[in-house]
């Protein structure tokens, strides 16, 4: 059997294969998503909600820019405005009847149809961004509009008209050719920029019009496809002439519609032949955009920009292996196509079979010294594969050859070669095992390159087979642990390559809190210094220390709550810290898993340490309970709060029926009795373990309450502090009932710190007291500005200091 008739039989069996001697193409029928109309819709959406952003947060100065501009350009002559707005509006009533007359009489329904489409749906998100945008014309816009024109009033062609013709110009550049896509682009913003020199139309509305088109069109391709490019045996034979290589017969492989291959059999051997064409480019592209945004120190600058340069940019990274002594394939030509932006990449044919095919007892230690004997070759070379995983490794008569150099990058840094011996070594433990996939690379690279590697060793940097491949089996640290005692490193630092981390969107988010915050406060500055006036300030420094107090009170408490020693100052950072996160996290979540986290780092098991931090919250709970208790009956304050609503009987017992439903499903169901059931068993068999060692030692138990008690009592006293600064004369048990029920009341509202609802309870109690509104709002107002804002600066700062140093 020929080499072609066995890759057209394996072809067959996977349902790729076709006749070799008969037209064929090479792209499956039908239309399909193209992966740049994703990227195009990612980005047309982020920029559609940017201009929808600053009109919102600054309409007065997008005014402001539309009334300079109009301004700027009113100097035109007037029988100039008048034949632009005229040959303007004529361009726009010829072109869609001369496209719609060409589809007809081409018969195009589908796409007659799909660009029919586009531009409602263009309209349609227009509409309904006028209905929650303001109109920021001005006036002068607005009279220009009603000047009549050629045709009718020059308000025509319309932002409205502009999106839509975007929406259709998009949707129709699968089907054009670049010369066609590039005059229709060129026609839109043509016209855009002529209603802005004109002054009949304001920048943003036409911005925005040119985003939710290119939105809508985008959108419409997403949702419907578009057909793939026209390439056949044909095609391939005659390109493969022109290069002087004459094919017997031409036998497809696959039928990617990225980049399909085929099989040639020349008169002197076997060609392997793939198609790079437009959809090669930008799956690649939104590859490297997607890798950007989640990994830095991995990017690279190979060229990528067309299929001619990702083919001529293998060409070279195989020339350069093949002279390296790597064994890889023989480049015999790169070639350019009659299909617009299609290249043929030609190889020398490899037959044998994948490394990744193979069983884990047929690869022998010889066959992988082999593999790490080539990936050699490419390092001395400086040239890093970035798909170096078993897939693209072959065996042929024993021997390994790296097959694939699409995306290859020459004279690479020291990072990307790294990246390639982590992924090799994390594709062939899946196959052989950790112990035996290091071993030889050991042998054959040496402890150095593995030292550099080892930082690189985590999931992030793993292409998704190989990350998919460890993870079921958590294989990752075996790998990473085989790979550090392999090199010979005592002390490990993982690199920072992940660029969107959960701690760094928290510091975003919060960042971006802060801000607001601070913001909100200097623009009502005013009205606040106004109500403050009237406090008196000699309480401050008292509030200052008793916020203190509350934090220290935290800190003493979760000291108590494990069995290790923690240092007191590194624990009060952590809840500053914490409070910083818990001011933007419903039920104190943020500050919570901070918590969890910084008690992992100082040596205390994770489910340990979450349930210290529970352990926390219960004693607060508990303190809590018995303070209002207490107080309640010392301030007699048992039938003051009439005014104060509970939750509904009918709300408690529909929670109650949810969280029983929850409960019964994980008994019952097989897949809670396997997972969810042991979880729990080993989570309270270690929480309740770790509570048994605390019992023991009685300091800890009284650090765990009295911190909790210490934090509540301080809390209390400058509500206590901030009544009496306002003139309120009202006795401690008074003011600490008060502000336990409320309290307890306000913390149920589902909001970052109980924000509204701590507040709204606070004013209830004291209006329910006899405190006037006025001042009970004042009280509240400067009450939580001190103990619960206030921190929120310190505890910013505090959370950068302890990321830095590593404290979580």
């Amino acid at each position: 059997m020929s080499v072609v008739e066995e890759a057209a039989a394996s072809g067959d069996a996977r349902g790729e294969g076709g006749a070799s001697d008969e037209r064929t193409r090479l792209a499956p029928a039908g239309w399909y998503r193209h992966p740049a109309d994703l990227a195009r819709l990612i980005v047309a959406a982020a920029v559609t909600a940017i201009i929808a952003l600053v009109v919102e947060i600054y309409p007065e100065g997008v005014l402001r820019m539309s009334t300079d501009l109009v301004r700027l350009v009113s100097n035109l002559p007037t029988w100039l405005t008048a034949g632009i707005v005229g040959f303007l509006q004529l361009a726009a009533v010829v072109t869609p009847v001369v496209v719609v007359a060409v589809l007809v009489v081409r018969r195009k329904w589908a796409i007659l149809g799909l660009l029919a489409l586009a531009g409602v749906l263009g309209a349609v998100l227009v509409l309904i961004g006028h209905a929650f945008v303001e109109d920021t014309a001005p006036v002068a816009v607005q009279a220009n509009q009603k000047l009549d024109s050629w045709f009718t009033g020059r308000s025509f062609p319309s932002g409205t008209y502009l999106a839509i013709i975007a929406a259709v110009a998009t949707a129709a550049g699968p089907f054009l050719r670049r010369s066609w896509r590039r005059m229709a682009y060129v026609g839109v913003g043509a016209a855009a920029l002529l209603r802005l020199l004109t002054a009949t139309e304001v920048p943003i509305n036409l911005a925005t019009g040119l985003a939710v088109g290119c939105l809508a069109g985008s959108l419409t391709l997403v949702l419907f496809g578009a057909p793939p490019q026209r390439i056949d045996t044909d095609l391939v034979r005659s390109v493969l002439e022109r290069c002087g290589l004459d094919a017997r017969s031409i036998t497809p492989i696959s039928r990617d519609r990225g980049s399909p291959t085929v099989l040639a059999e020349l008169t002197d051997g076997a060609a392997y032949v793939r198609v790079l064409g437009r959809e090669e480019r930008d799956t690649d592209l939104l590859l490297r955009w997607w890798r950007a945004l989640r990994v830095k120190g991995l990017g690279d600058h190979r060229p990528a920009g067309s299929a001619r340069r990702v083919a001529e940019n293998a060409a070279l990274a195989e020339s350069l292996a093949g002279t390296a002594g790597a064994r890889v394939p023989t480049v015999l030509g790169v070639a350019d196509t009659d299909v617009e932006g299609a290249m043929l990449l030609v190889d020398e044919y490899v037959d044998g079979v994948p490394l990744s095919a193979m069983a884990g007892d047929e690869i022998g230690d010889d066959l992988l010294a082999d593999v790490w004997h080539q990936v050699e070759a490419l390092r001395s070379r400086r040239i890093a594969h970035r798909w170096l995983d078993a897939k693209h490794v072959r065996v042929r008569d024993g021997a390994a050859v790296i097959v694939d150099f699409r995306s290859a990058v020459t004279t690479a840094r020291n990072e990307l070669l790294a990246a390639d011996v982590v992924e090799l070594l994390a594709s062939t433990s899946a196959l052989v095992g950790v112990p035996r996939a290091v071993a030889p690379a050991r042998d054959v690279l040496g402890p150095a390159a593995l030292a550099e590697a080892l930082p690189l060793v985590q999931p992030v940097v793993l292409r998704p087979r190989s990350r998919e491949q460890m993870k079921p089996k958590g294989e990752v640290k075996a790998l990473r642990d085989a790979v550090q005692e392999a090199a010979g490193v005592e002390k490990l630092e993982l690199a920072q390559i992940q660029r969107i981390t959960i701690k760094g969107v928290v510091s975003l988010v919060g960042s971006a809190v802060l801000a607001y915050y601070l913001i909100s406060l200097l623009s009502d500055w005013q009205d606040i210094w106004e109500t403050m006036k009237s406090a008196d300030w000699s309480s401050l420094p008292w509030m200052l220390v008793l916020m203190v107090g509350s934090y220290v009170g935290g800190s003493i408490s979760l000291m108590g709550a494990v069995n290790v020693d923690l240092a007191f100052g590194r624990t009060l950072e952590v809840m500053f810290g914490q409070s910083f996160l818990n001011r933007f996290t419903p039920a104190n979540a943020g500050g919570m898993a901070l918590r969890a986290r910084y008690l992992q780092l100082a040596g205390t098991d994770l489910t340990v340490a979450a349930a210290a931090v529970g352990l926390t919250s219960a004693a607060s709970g508990v303190v809590q309970g018995v303070l209002l208790v207490v107080f309640a009956f010392w301030g007699g304050a048992t039938g003051a709060f009439g005014d104060i609503s509970l939750p509904a009987a009918s709300t408690i017992l529909l929670v109650l029926v949810a969280v029983a439903a929850v409960v019964g499903l994980a008994l019952l169901s097989r897949w809670g009795r396997r997972v969810v059931v042991p979880w729990a068993r080993r989570t309270w068999d270690k929480a309740f373990g770790s509570f048994r060692e605390l019992a023991k030692r009685p300091t800890k138990m009284v650090e765990l309450f009295g911190g909790a008690l210490f934090a509540k009592l301080s809390t209390i006293i400058a509500f206590y502090v901030s009544i009496h600064a306002f003139g309120v004369e009202m006795s401690f048990a008074r003011a600490g009932a008060l502000y336990m029920v409320a309290n307890t009341i306000g913390s149920a509202v589902p909001t970052p710190g109980g924000v509204g609802g701590i507040e709204a309870a606070l004013t209830a109690a004291l209006l329910a007291a006899g405190v006037e509104d006025a001042t009970a709002a004042s009280i509240v107002l400067f009450f939580r500005l001190w103990t619960f804002w206030f921190p929120t600066i310190p505890g910013w700062f505090y959370l950068q200091r302890i990321q830095r140093q590593g404290i979580v």
